[in-house]
């Protein structure tokens, strides 16, 4: 299995509403997590319009080594809004700040993701010099993702990295 193109990009502050629990892996509860948010999000915006964000924050930041299906974390399923937008009832605000990140489109299932992030943190991390940082993960979610199941279902990866010191 070979990675996919790997970018290195600098994101500025970006800004989210959405909705946010407390999960692992194993806890299967991310599906009632995004049909709460789709809910609330008809009420403000298309959702067949806008990308969604799956972001990820991990409470001592990401280590590969030690993560395992039950391995606690923050999951929000969230929309970006402009800094002046009103976030409406029953959504939070989420602030994605500015960083440096590897970026690629990954496509395919989640249950196979894992080996490609396998790959990303155990080759293409080192092999360039980096180690992740201590911001969210998160994944936009565009018009080709298909779902989790969908062999052909496409997200665009963002994972905080920076120099190995």
């Amino acid at each position: 299995m070979n990675l996919p193109q790997i970018e290195i990009r600098q994101s500025t502050k970006i800004r989210l509403a959405g909705l946010s629990i407390t999960t692992s892996l194993a806890s299967r509860d991310l599906k009632d997590l995004w049909m709460k948010f789709r809910r609330l999000q008809k009420d403000f915006q298309d959702p067949k319009s806008h990308d969604s964000y799956s972001v990820s924050i991990y409470r001592n930041g990401f280590d590969p080594a030690a993560f395992t299906p039950n391995t606690i974390f923050k999951q929000w399923a969230a929309t970006k809004v402009d800094q002046d937008f009103l976030i409406p009832d029953g959504l939070s605000e989420l602030i994605i700040p500015t960083g440096t990140y590897a970026v690629f489109m990954y496509k395919g299932t989640a249950a196979d993701y894992p080996k490609t992030a396998r790959l990303f943190h155990t080759h293409w991390l080192p092999e360039n010099g980096f180690i992740t940082d201590d911001r969210p993960n998160f994944e936009i979610l565009g018009p080709d993702y298909l779902g989790p199941m969908n062999p052909d279902s496409e997200e665009q990866i963002w994972i905080p990295i920076k120099k190995d010191m």
